[in-house]
Order: C-alpha cells, then sequence, then structure tokens
C-alpha cells in the first residue's frame, strides 16, 4: 500500500492546480491540468509496471539458483563418503 502513495503523490499538487486553473483560467486551464496529469499517470503506470517486471524475474532467478542448489545437496546426500571425497580430490589444494 506505501508503494501507491509514493508513486501517486504528484496528485495532490496536481489537485491544487486544478483548483487554481478552474479559478483563474476556467476550464481551458483545468483541461491542460488534467492533461497533463493524464501523462504523468501514464509515466508513472509505465514505471510501475517496469518495476514488477524486473521484481518478478529478480524472484525468478533466485528461485532457479535456489532449486540448483538443491538439487546439487541432493545429489552429494544420495554420495557415499568416499565417492564424494574423490569427486572432491580435484579441488583440493596440496601444499
Amino acid at each position: 500500500m506505501q508503494g501507491v502513495f509514493l508513486d501517486y503523490w504528484w496528485l495532490v499538487p496536481l489537485a491544487g492546480a486544478g483548483v487554481l486553473a478552474y479559478r483563474f483560467l476556467g476550464w481551458r486551464g483545468l483541461l491542460a491540468v488534467v492533461t497533463f496529469g493524464l501523462i504523468g499517470g501514464v509515466y508513472t503506470k509505465g514505471k510501475r509496471d517496469e518495476r514488477e517486471h524486473h521484481e518478478r524475474e529478480q524472484r525468478e532467478r533466485e528461485q532457479r539458483a535456489r532449486d540448483a542448489r538443491n538439487q546439487v545437496e541432493q545429489d552429494l546426500a544420495n554420495l557415499s563418503p568416499a565417492e564424494r571425497r574423490k569427486r572432491l580430490d580435484g579441488w583440493m589444494r596440496d601444499d
């Protein structure tokens, strides 16, 4: 819910500007303010959709990484200690 308020904070001053524009410039001033509001709304919607898209991709990448790690851990758990040692010998340092 907090994201909605942060994304649409600009509506508050826009409403004030609309009231002032209507008071001093009439319906044409109000129409200009509404047009700017629509442009701002389209921009905010696109920005929000793009952020949600990136967050969804990040969650999918993290899930694939967790699945791969779980698969490796399962494979290692199924091996005997001697087989694990044999597989790790190539990675061990001989100092």
